[in-house]
């Protein structure tokens, strides 16, 4: 599958039967049968189209992308035919509301992101023996990070072991449907991150669950704020990470490139514009991911939901952002990207036509797992969810469709 820049003046996109017709100032250049688009990119407003071409577009499932001009910034995504499963929803959204699984899930994928700078910052000790102070002491910071994330979380664990062990009279519940009708909450034992517990799954289901790791705990406010609590330092410890990582890549990085660390909106020097905009189309691949999954992608678990960002596509990008650094870091080093392919306007700096060519074309061959390993984690995450979403859905049989099991 492929994707499909549109990125040149005079260029216009007719529809085409099963096809895309390309057109430059009125003549006809070439044909892109839509059963070979995965993705369309159109930057900025110099392409001509009309609705026919989006929907062949929509119709195909070509994820369709509208970036602006001159920043690089997304404006909009155009996806494909709607997931129908509304049980998924409905258990995502309860889920969002128990801190508890909130915070067992924010701690698998920090530490997958934690994990995953490490193999990065020992590649780069590999190939850049030169800069080993640097690299090793950006290394050690991330290992002390993910050290303080192991003891968090025995500390946690204690602590949930406790208010299971302490009766719930005179605590005040969190008000969630199980504890209306008395059942106690399921919190998680395992490290499958499919197995994300159920806000309110009955007590009866919770014994027959025994074995896929759910135990019952009574929730009471106070764990719940513990669980809040825990989040906030889990961001400080990520944040920490984060420097120490982008220390060493800094030190990889030519000097003439200017890179001293992350910086965005807008990003001020070369390795930080490759950075941001493999970060937004990773992004974009999330989003599909939960789309295709049934999904919402506005109600993430780590990431809590904001007006106008998608958390839980941010949720699930975050083990995979140390490999997008990875590329980022050949794509300079081997001087597919040189200096002249960047310009500076107003303190931001910007990817020229040329530059961007390149960048979407090596970003194709660099996303097929990253998408693949999205793809998977959001349809085990979707899976566990339907379980439990799915007895409140009502069952038509006069509707003669039924929901995917």
């Amino acid at each position: 599958m492929s994707t499909l820049l549109l990125d040149r003046a005079g260029l216009e996109v007719r529809s085409d039967g099963q096809a895309l017709a390309l057109y430059e100032n009125g003549e006809r250049r070439g044909t892109v049968p839509l059963k070979l688009l995965e993705r369309c990119i159109i930057q900025g407003g110099q392409t001509r189209l009309d609705s026919g071409v989006l929907l062949k577009l929509a119709e195909a499932g070509v994820c369709t992308v509208l970036f602006s001009p001159r920043a690089g910034r997304r404006v909009a995504t155009l996806l494909g035919p709607a997931h129908n499963d509304a049980a998924v929803r409905l258990a995502q959204a309860e889920r969002v509301r128990d801190a508890q699984a909130c915070l067992q899930w924010a701690r698998r994928q920090v530490r997958a992101k934690l994990r995953g700078q490490q193999r990065a910052l020992r590649h780069w000790l590999e190939a850049r023996p030169d800069a080993r102070k640097p690299l090793t002491d950006a290394l050690g910071g991330v290992t002390a990070a993910l050290g303080r994330l192991a003891e968090s979380g025995a500390v946690a664990a204690a602590d949930v072991g406790e208010a299971a062990s302490t009766p719930a009279t005179g605590a005040s519940a969190v008000p969630m449907t199980a504890l209306a009708a008395g059942a106690p909450v399921c919190s998680p034992v395992s490290a499958d991150p499919s197995a994300l517990p159920p806000a309110d799954l009955p007590a009866a289901a919770c014994a027959d669950r025994g074995a896929g790791g759910f135990s019952t705990l009574p929730v009471v406010a106070g764990l719940q704020s513990s669980a809040l609590q825990a989040l906030a330092a889990l961001r400080g410890l990520e944040g920490a990470a984060a420097r120490a990582h982008f220390g060493g890549l800094a030190a990889v990085l030519p000097p003439a490139l200017g890179f001293a660390g992350r910086n965005r909106r807008p990003p001020r020097d070369p390795a930080n514009v490759c950075l941001s905009l493999g970060y937004s189309l990773l992004h974009v691949e999330a989003v599909q991911a939960c789309h295709i999954a049934g999904l919402d992608p506005l109600l993430g678990f780590y990431h809590r939901p904001a007006f106008g960002r998608e958390s839980l596509a941010c949720d699930l990008v975050e083990p995979l952002r140390a490999r997008v650094d990875l590329w980022v870091w050949e794509l300079l080093r081997e001087r597919h990207l040189r200096e002249a392919h960047f310009s500076h306007d107003q303190g931001a700096c910007l990817l020229g036509k040329a530059g961007r060519a390149t960048f979407y074309a090596t970003w194709a061959q660099q996303v097929p797992p990253l998408r693949r390993a999205l793809r998977r984690s959001a349809a085990l995450l979707a899976r566990a969810l339907r379980e439990q979403g799915s007895a409140w859905v009502e069952h038509d049989p006069d509707d003669g469709e039924m929901l995917d099991a």
